[in-house]
């Protein structure tokens, strides 16, 4: 199969695409990891970049994810799948690597992984041993702070593998990037207190590579002046909700009316406010000044991939 490259405004560093009517011995290839992707420019026509599709068992719980390159030009590389733990105090990270050790480096070999901010600073360094038949390595960074929290939501962290010979290859850490789609659909039966409201909402948000999510809220039929729209969790057992961002400063009414739009981009996530959006755990409530707490609600999923409504979904960014 060969897909022609188009670049989508939400997804300016990404190549998204669909493979329809994949045939079944195709599909026999896929589950047996036998088939590869590469990518192929005009100078390059025999392919500039490829690697093997695998399913690996950490990908569904990756929250954070580097790809890895050498710092010669060998061809050699990795990636990390970076899974945030639910009380967000450590991170487990499996590496998937080519190329680390060269033929002056001991058989069994101890490298540095480093989380950095830059070259020289430093945030966290673990250490493990390797062998050259090795093509993967996994760690874990406990009792993660909430500076270094932040850091990592907001693409400030690089991940850098340093082998005994000075051989490096490294990335920076950026949430987990897809071409899907966070959305969430608001109604009053889905409000903290039902009610049978005429009024009704949606929401489309992207996670970009620095952290910060881009949303874009509509509300239709609305009753009374919206006073407050947030991204939240559930209610704890206190019946208390954790707000992580307002976007009310955002709302641009309607002509004579009370519905609007309200399009914006929170800023300042931390690593367990992405984890949360990931897990769909986060909703989208909406207060008036008639019904303070909650007039609609709806919780945040993610649609899969799809070429048709990406592109129409990709129209209000242009």
């Amino acid at each position: 199969m060969e897909q022609p490259v188009h670049l989508l405004k939400q997804f300016p560093k990404q190549i998204c695409g669909t493979w329809r009517n994949v045939p079944p011995s195709y599909m026999k290839l896929l589950e047996e990891e036998k088939m590869y992707v590469v990518l192929v420019t005009p100078d390059q026509e025999n392919g500039l970049i490829g690697g093997k599709i695998i399913n690996h068992r950490a990908l569904k719980e990756e929250t954070f994810s580097s790809l890895l390159v050498s710092d010669k030009e060998d061809g050699n590389g990795g990636i990390a799948m970076v899974t945030l733990s639910a009380d967000a105090q450590s991170l487990s990270f499996i590496i998937d690597y080519q190329g680390l050790l060269s033929k002056s480096d001991p058989d069994i070999s101890t490298v540095k992984i480093q989380f950095a901010r830059n070259s020289r600073n430093v945030v966290k360094e673990i250490t493990a041993k390797v062998t050259k038949q090795d093509t993967e390595l996994a760690e874990v960074w406990s009792r993660l702070s909430q500076s270094q929290s932040k850091q990592l939501a907001r693409g400030k962290l690089k991940l850098r593998i340093l082998a005994p010979s000075g051989r490096k290859l490294e990335g920076r850490i950026t949430p987990k990037m897809s071409c899907n789609t966070y959305q969430a659909v608001m109604s009053g039966l889905e409000a903290l207190k039902p009610s049978m409201s005429v009024s009704a909402g949606s929401a489309i948000m992207h996670i970009q590579e620095n952290g910060n999510i881009r949303y874009q809220v509509r509300l239709i039929g609305m009753e009374s002046v919206v006073t407050s729209i947030t991204i939240e969790g559930a209610p704890n057992k206190r019946d208390k909700r954790r707000r992580m961002t307002r976007m009310m400063n955002d709302y641009k009414k309607d002509k004579n009316s009370l519905d609007g739009w309200a399009n914006g981009t929170y800023t300042k996530p931390n690593a367990r406010e992405i984890y949360l959006l990931m897990r769909q755990q986060l909703y989208v409530n909406v207060a008036t000044r008639n019904k303070r707490v909650s007039v609609l609600r709806g919780r945040i999923t993610q649609i899969l991939f799809h070429g048709h409504l990406a592109r129409h979904i990709g129209k209000f960014y242009i």
